[in-house]
């Protein structure tokens, strides 16, 4: 599904001005930095490319944003320095290790060999035990870096969007920005999908969402009107919607639709 060595040539900035590694293998800090410059899975026409020039625009733009030293003459280094908050009159990830291991090599229009080369960058970074940073991209590529962190076992996906991504395809295209929620959802080890900010969805995604969750209606609602509410799931753990607009909370795909709540219920 990927290859041996899935990074290309470290770029010549890094994210926040973190030390560079090629070498996944060499991978020992608790933050790990991955530029994703793929914007293949752009639906066309409509929605102009460009997204894989990402990658580059953040390294320069966080260049200067914290001072992470290095320990001269040594192969490890120190962490971060860390970043002022005026506000909180605190600094942030003080001490926390970091790398930027540079850019998925992404070979022309071969998109499954893209996916798993981006899918392999992320099972290396999560078998590392680092937490991975990924920077895209359109939004097509959150379905093969979530498929990359198996290892991690279970997890949870927060998606903030104007949209929920969940048509299973889109002009018979199904690995878009339009479908990566929906893939995700699909995968075994997923467990609760969240879309907070969501403006509109279309039928065919509200139907996917039916069948995912297991119930005989949508994915709850959760309006935040008012007061924020609470989302109320079969699970041990209740969540809480804070978007300013509405926000479908969908279930696990085995377990059946649930409602929202207010406090007071």
């Amino acid at each position: 599904m990927g290859t041996t060595a899935p990074l290309t040539d470290p770029a010549p900035r890094t994210f926040f001005g973190v030390p560079s590694l090629r070498d996944l293998d060499m991978l020992d800090a608790q933050v790990a930095f991955l530029g994703v410059p793929y914007d293949g899975g752009t639906p066309e026409p409509g929605i102009p490319t460009g997204q894989r020039a990402g990658p580059a625009a953040a390294r320069e733009a966080t260049e200067a944003q914290f001072y992470y030293p290095r320990l001269a003459g040594a192969g490890d280094d120190q962490g971060a320095e860390g970043w002022y908050d005026v506000e909180a009159d605190r600094n942030y990830l003080v001490g926390v290790t970091m790398a930027d291991v540079g850019d998925v090599a992404i070979q022309g229009s071969d998109t499954e060999a893209n996916y798993g080369r981006i899918t392999g960058a992320a099972r290396g970074i999560a078998e590392r035990g680092a937490l991975m940073v990924a920077i895209g991209g359109d939004h097509s590529i959150s379905y093969p870096l979530g498929r990359g962190m198996e290892p991690l076992g279970e997890f949870d996906v927060v998606h903030v969007d104007a949209h929920t991504d969940f048509l299973d395809e889109l002009d018979g295209a199904r690995l878009t920005g339009a479908s990566q929620l929906r893939r995700l959802a699909e995968l075994p080890f997923i467990g609760t999908v969240t879309a907070l900010g969501v403006r509109n969805a279309d039928r065919a995604e509200l139907d996917g969402m039916r069948g995912l969750g297991g119930g005989g209606r949508p994915a709850s609602t959760c309006s935040s009107a008012g007061a924020p509410r609470w989302c109320a799931r079969p699970s041990r753990r209740q969540r809480r919607c804070t978007s300013r607009s509405t926000s479908m909370c969908s279930t696990p795909r085995s377990r059946p639709g649930t409602r929202c709540r207010s406090p007071a219920d």
